[in-house]
């Protein structure tokens, strides 16, 4: 052993335990609302791509055409079973029906609501639009989000319903002046994940108060330049602001919990984010001899992720 801890991604660990015997693993729980997420522009420039992605029926879609359980095999042997872009249990706002929602494998159905949505299947076997225009489904991704390897796995079930797809990978400068410049289409993996442990934690993956999150994006430009520039939220969109505004008021715990859930409710409502698999969360491979490593903890911003463990408070024995 070179080094007394290490934070590792869960793929990595068969094979350091294989030559590594003086090893803890502490796993702590993800703040994520699920793991492999996707983010659909709901302001993109092409019309019939916006009519598209603003249809709840296409993004139900866009859930039920992966075989969850496959892809979990797939992706991570196992290790992380299938989820939703929904809060994990033990966290506010949980459910079991929001965690299942639309998470049940079903082609046919996928391609009814793909169909519901205007779509016609072309001699190729792949959708096109209404007006005869093809249907390319363009992802976006940076370099250090991994989904370069997910992609590819995605992509066959994308296929197997009718939808052609298309990858693009970018340095994370590059690619948040993308998202910044609304030149994206659609996302896997993220530069900010919906979720965390509560809107105490960070508002802005919940609510469009700044250009910050992709499943937003021009929707925050307007409120957080007031108006100046990007897309003025309607409909539920304009909700959340509109609660945030009596959440950001009220110094009442009870109060700011009671709007925090009106919140998440409107996202279980819409569904404008759909995840594949639960919340990845963290793990710390430790030293046997290195003693008071925390364990059972959650990485996330409102504890200051590593920070959390107080390192000056460790020692060896051994």
């Amino acid at each position: 052993i070179t080094v007394d801890f290490q934070t590792v991604g869960m793929e990595s660990i068969p094979t350091i335990l294989e030559s590594q015997t003086k090893i803890n693993i502490y796993p702590w729980s993800g703040a994520d609302w699920g793991a492999t997420q996707l983010h659909f522009n709901l302001n993109v420039e092409d019309a019939n791509l916006k009519a598209l992605f603003n249809n709840k029926a296409f993004r139900e879609a866009m859930s039920i055409c992966v075989d969850r359980e496959e892809l979990a095999g797939l992706l991570t042997d196992g290790w992380l079973p299938g989820g939703q872009a929904a809060p994990s249990a033990g966290q506010l706002g949980y459910s079991e029906e929001w965690a299942k929602k639309w998470t049940e494998y079903d082609v046919n159905k996928a391609k009814t609501l793909l169909e519901s949505c205007g779509l016609v299947m072309g001699s190729d076997g792949f959708y096109d639009f209404a007006d005869g225009s093809d249907f390319l489904l363009t992802f976006y991704g940076y370099l250090e989000s991994g989904a370069a390897n997910e992609y590819p796995v995605l992509e066959q079930y994308y296929n197997a319903v009718g939808i052609k797809t298309a990858w693009k990978e970018f340095e994370v400068a590059a690619f948040d002046m993308e998202i910044d410049n609304n030149t994206w289409t659609a996302v896997i993996g993220p530069h900010t994940a919906i979720g965390g442990l509560s809107m105490k934690d960070r508002v802005a993956p919940f609510v469009p108060v700044q250009q910050a999150a992709e499943w937003y994006g021009d929707f925050g430009t307007w409120v957080g330049t007031n108006g100046e520039s990007g897309v003025e939220p309607t409909g539920d969109m304009a909700k959340l602001v509109e609660i945030w505004k009596k959440w950001e008021a009220t110094p009442i715990a009870e109060e700011r919990d009671a709007y925090n859930l009106e919140i998440y409710e409107i996202h279980e409502a819409n569904m404008w984010t759909i995840a594949y698999l639960q919340s990845a969360g963290t793990y710390n491979l430790v030293n046997s001899n290195l003693k008071n490593y925390p364990d059972n903890l959650v990485s996330c911003d409102l504890y200051m992720y590593a920070n959390i463990v107080h390192y000056e408070n460790l020692f060896k024995a051994g």
